[in-house]
């Protein structure tokens, strides 16, 4: 199975977004107009949905990131914690496991680097089987969603 962010991982970083405790000290310099990280403002807060693997499910969980403001040209920056890839939903964690073990065997074939187990994948908006979809080789997905209670 593949390595995945844990729910405590994710837990920790919404404890620390809802204590304001991530600054923008970390970002480097702004990419549009070079400003200093150390002059972001706090912009706003947005939604992501992190995916899981947990006992071969997919599961979705929920997470608050944190946009800052550069205050030189008006450039919106996200800071991401080190478990979020951006424009990705799965976690870093789990798309360098299935990368590594598909780059480092030259003979392995793209959906033999994602089968885990040899488990079957269905995504599906009910329990019905007639909704279901392929969703990504391999990895088992009931597609329920779990919301973090904070």
């Amino acid at each position: 199975m593949p390595p995945t962010a844990t729910y405590e991982q994710i837990k920790a970083y919404q404890n620390q977004v809802e204590k304001n405790k991530i600054t923008p000290h970390g970002l480097g310099a702004c990419p549009r107009c070079h400003l200093e990280s150390i002059f972001f403002k706090l912009h706003a807060y947005r939604e992501r949905r992190f995916l899981i693997i947990v006992d071969l499910f997919v599961k979705a969980l929920f997470c608050t990131l944190v946009r800052f403001r550069c205050t030189g040209c008006g450039k919106t920056i996200t800071n991401y914690p080190e478990f979020a890839i951006p424009h990705k939903h799965y976690t870093r964690q789990t798309i360098e496991g299935l990368s590594k073990s598909y780059v480092e065997n030259d003979q392995m074939t793209y959906p033999d680097a994602v089968v885990i187990d040899n488990a079957v994948s269905y995504a599906s908006n009910s329990w019905s089987e007639s909704n279901m979809k392929p969703i990504l080789p391999g990895v088992v997905s009931c597609r329920s969603t779990l919301t973090i209670d904070w």
